[in-house]
């Protein structure tokens, strides 16, 4: 499924909606990971929160669902930096990794193994930059969709 994350540049912390490809708003992300209490969350238009990202430390930071930690990702600091720059852990369904891919633009995949389980690309705008996140339907879009958020936001560091 196709998602499109739409960031706004003119709010005071970090904000984005998620729509899918028809324009129909999924959820929003909202909050502030750069002062306390350092965390952006994931909730329906109708402000069920169903995932959060917290700062862990000064480097990295945790996906959460409830009160159950699904998810850390911090920078590498091994390997090959230019195409894996970043570390991503998820217990409950390992070996996941960034890809960074060719083009003018951010665009980068997530991996496992050699399956692509979702492909990312960025259109700078003024009011905020635009990501279309391909996810297929047997992946939890959720989580892939706050790992892409929290990589973009290591990126713009």
């Amino acid at each position: 499924m196709r998602y499109v994350l739409k960031q706004k540049f003119w709010t005071l912390g970090q904000s984005f909606s998620i729509k899918n490809a028809d324009d129909r708003e999924l959820a929003v992300v909202d909050g502030n990971i750069d002062v306390s209490p350092n965390r952006l969350t994931f909730a329906d238009p109708q402000g069920t929160e169903y995932a959060s990202i917290t700062r862990n430390g000064q480097h990295g930071f945790i996906v959460a669902r409830g009160q159950e930690n699904v998810a850390w990702i911090a920078p590498r600091a091994d390997g090959d930096m230019k195409r894996h720059r970043f570390r991503i852990d998820m217990p409950m369904r390992p070996d996941l990794k960034y890809v960074e891919t060719l083009g003018l633009m951010r665009a980068f995949e997530l991996r496992r193994g050699e399956v692509v389980v979702a492909a990312v690309s960025q259109q700078p705008g003024l009011g905020g930059d635009l990501y279309h996140v391909d996810i297929p339907d047997t992946e939890d879009a959720v989580m892939i969709l706050a790992i892409v958020i929290v990589i973009d936001l290591m990126l713009d560091a």
